[in-house]
């Protein structure tokens, strides 16, 4: 073999190594571009499905423009109507009041419980409570919402409901009162302590955001943490992929 064809051969040897490493680079590459979307596909959408959805099974979101409403100065407790239908459905468009009239002589407490929004929907009042019991009594209108076709001849009475509360005893984070069934709504009476909730603003208009408790903050973190650490496993597991592929089509 002369010179030339020598020279010729090595060229070409120098040529087809840049191509291999051209083709593994980008082999490569595209490798870890396709493991880091197959990773993170899944997480984005659990994510956006977890956020979308409350703590609670119905699911229920709240509206954009929503106002955190903290407790008045004075107030121990946190009163709550959930009130859904049997399927487990969230009911709004009631109006709901309620007579804490302490037992053994005091002033009555009235008031009306907002919708508003705190890990689900629900209608609340904050109550500023003396460390004895009172007679709570409930009264629910009929429901103006979802009032057509089937449901239409649903709902028609209002309701009354009434507990003893002993507003001295511990709740921890939550206490049920008690609880009342109709023929076509499951109603839960509930009182927590005193603590921040989120309601209508004025000018919201309807759309659907999700509205989290304080407590779920560090949650949505951890979320963004999650997500960097899947994108850094998909880049590794794209490179190993990438060579080994690269590797098997070499003649």
């Amino acid at each position: 073999m002369d010179a030339g064809n020598k020279i010729v051969i090595i060229k070409s040897m120098f040529t087809q190594t840049k191509v291999f490493k051209n083709a593994e680079a980008w082999t490569t590459v595209v490798g870890s571009v396709i493991v880091v979307c197959m990773l993170l596909l899944p997480a984005v959408i659990f994510g956006k499905v977890a956020r979308a959805h409350s703590d609670e099974p119905d699911g229920m979101m709240a509206p954009a423009g929503v106002t955190e409403v903290k407790p008045a100065p004075g107030e121990t407790h946190h009163l709550e109507v959930k009130a859904e239908t049997l399927e487990g459905y969230r009911i709004p468009g009631m109006k709901i009041t309620v007579t804490a009239t302490p037992q053994g002589g005091g002033t009555p407490i009235e008031k009306e419980l907002d919708g508003m929004f705190g890990g689900n929907f629900h209608y609340g009042a904050g109550m500023a409570f003396e460390p004895k019991q009172y007679l709570l009594v409930f009264h629910l209108d009929p429901p103006t919402f979802m009032r057509e076709g089937k449901r239409a001849n649903q709902w028609l009475e209002s309701i009354d409901a009434e507990f003893v509360f002993d507003a001295a005893a511990p709740l921890g984070t939550s206490g049920i009162i008690g609880s009342k069934e109709t023929a076509d709504m499951k109603i839960s009476f509930e009182a927590e302590e005193a603590e921040s909730m989120f309601m209508l603003s004025e000018d919201a208009d309807g759309h659907m955001e999700p509205v989290h408790d304080q407590q779920q903050a560090p949650a949505q973190g951890s979320s963004s943490l999650s997500l960097s650490l899947i994108g850094a496993l998909g880049l590794i597991i794209g490179f190993i992929l990438g060579r080994f592929i690269f590797k098997t089509r070499l003649p």
